[in-house]
């Protein structure tokens, strides 16, 4: 499934991405798991990108 465009939503107080496919709605919600994995890859890259600027110094 190719995603194109996603809104954050909230539906019966959980956090969820939504897709309009089609005609359908779909919606994906998204767990504190997944919120830690987010933040964990969102903390890796933030790394990698102050190491990539330190070494254009």
């Amino acid at each position: 499934m190719k995603l194109k465009q996603l809104n954050v939503v909230v539906v019966n107080n959980e956090i969820c991405l939504h897709q309009e496919n089609g005609g359908s709605d779909n919606f994906i919600a998204i767990t504190p798991e997944m919120v830690d994995l987010v933040c964990n890859e969102l903390q890796i890259l933030k790394s990698n990108l102050e190491a990539e600027s330190q070494e254009k110094k």
